[in-house]
């Protein structure tokens, strides 16, 4: 029987790598989604609604704002 602590150091980088990796792309993935729905929503609210862009750590993260608050 293989404990945790006989497993070599290679593949324990090598799991935490792929991990942070997954993480990573799930992460870009998500906000891309996120920000396509806002451009999406915002097309319908083009009378009431302003699309706003701004940087973020996964990229460019948008949001549809009331022109009240802008």
């Amino acid at each position: 029987m293989r404990t945790v602590l006989t497993t070599p150091i290679s593949t324990k980088i090598a799991q935490l790598t792929l991990c942070l990796a997954l993480g990573a792309l799930a992460g870009v993935g998500l906000t891309d989604a996120s920000s396509a729905m806002e451009r999406n929503r915002c097309k319908q609210l083009t009378a009431s609604h302003r699309v706003l862009t701004l940087p973020s750590f996964w990229g460019q993260v948008t949001h549809c704002i009331d022109r009240r608050y802008l």
